[in-house]
């Protein structure tokens, strides 16, 4: 269809920045951040309509925060 699945960089072979995924209909349905490989930043997953499904933080691989279904809609809108 011509539309833009993912988008990835690299830097010495690892991921590095802001990750992107689009469902067939050009809806974002993942975004996170990486740091030389490494899990760092937000690292989130939207359902097939664009609604916030999962929203997690990183720091150096880490989990530090993590909101689900509705309470990640709710944090979103505020």
């Amino acid at each position: 269809n011509g539309k833009t699945a993912s988008k990835r960089t690299y830097k010495n072979g690892m991921l590095d920045g802001t990750s992107y995924e689009w469902n067939p209909q050009g809806i974002l349905i993942f975004e996170g951040d990486y740091q030389l490989g490494k899990r760092h930043g937000k690292f989130n997953k939207y359902d097939e309509q664009g609604q916030p499904s999962l929203l997690q933080t990183y720091r150096e691989d880490r989990l530090i925060n993590k909101m689900k279904g509705s309470d990640a809609v709710l944090e979103v809108r505020n």
